[in-house]
């Protein structure tokens, strides 16, 4: 009965670990608590902890420490400046949304043209309807007559004549402002097409070699039915870039094809039955000797 304890020697054996709020053994509760690697569960990794996953991939079979590599960020340089595949792909990403809003942006000008010329029409057409119903001025014999008649008449037939010019003088400021957006637009434009045709076909900087391009291009929009005209009217450069490659497409197609040549059949060789019985001495060769 040696290794029985009492009440009061179990009670000094053991301390509150406040950790569990369980009495432990004494020596246990005076170190850090340790986890047991069963209870890991997976989750979201928190900050100096790991999920099930990491536990599983850094340790082996020993638990001993695995070195894991860590993917590192592919860094390229661009124009001397170190960029990440990340800070690539949502630089194509604005470079598209920038070139769709000045797309955008150009054909709201358009709109804006458009609809300040109707405006134009529109005040025009008005202007027209309201002098076709005015009455003309009072003849010089009412002045005579009735004086107050005819002061009264002319006073209307210039107010309403005056109501007309200020429209059609709205009408022309609206005109000319017009003009100046729709230039000013058409100049932008060609400007930015400009610079991407540039881009897309560099040998048009020369001049002769401009030429030549506008050259092959006119070919193939004659080619496909279109008029000088039409052709003055394009804009866009990806017109002309389709223009290109359909020049190379008539060129090609317009290219003799080369013949296949024909390689010489083997001349046959002719024996006479004689020459032939004479090498094989066989019954059947010489059955087959005309002697006539």
């Amino acid at each position: 009965m040696s290794d029985t304890l009492t009440i009061d020697q179990a009670a000094s054996s053991m301390e509150d670990d406040y950790t569990t709020h369980d009495l432990v053994p004494a020596e246990q509760g005076e170190h850090a608590p340790t986890y047991d690697p069963g209870t890991l569960e997976s989750g979201e990794i928190t900050a100096g902890g790991l999920s099930l996953e990491q536990a599983v991939d850094e340790f082996d079979e020993d638990g001993a420490p695995v070195t894991v590599s860590r993917g590192q960020p592919v860094v390229v340089t661009v124009g001397g400046q170190p960029l990440t595949m990340a800070d690539l792909v949502n630089g194509y990403v604005q470079g598209v949304a920038r070139q769709d809003a000045v797309a955008g942006l150009y054909e709201d000008y358009g709109k804006v043209v458009d609809a300040a010329q109707n405006v134009v029409q529109g005040a025009l057409a008005l202007a027209g309807y309201i002098n076709s119903k005015l009455p003309g001025l009072p003849s010089a014999e009412l002045s005579v007559a009735d004086p107050v008649a005819y002061t009264r008449l002319k006073a209307v037939h210039d107010e309403t004549h005056g109501i007309v010019q200020q429209i059609l003088l709205m009408a022309s400021q609206v005109g000319q402002s017009t003009a100046t957006v729709a230039s000013e637009h058409h100049a932008s434009r060609m400007a930015r097409e400009g610079k991407a045709l540039l881009k897309a076909f560099p040998e048009c900087v020369d001049e002769a070699e401009r030429e030549k391009f506008l050259g092959r291009v006119r070919e193939a929009v004659y080619a496909c039915d279109f008029s000088e005209s039409e052709l003055r009217d394009v804009v866009d450069h990806r017109l002309f870039r389709l223009a290109h490659l359909a020049s190379i497409g008539l060129e090609k197609t317009d290219r003799p094809t080369p013949r296949p040549r024909q390689q010489p059949r083997p001349a046959k060789r002719t024996t006479s039955n004689l020459d032939r019985l004479s090498r094989s001495g066989t019954l059947t060769d010489a059955m087959a000797v005309d002697f006539d």
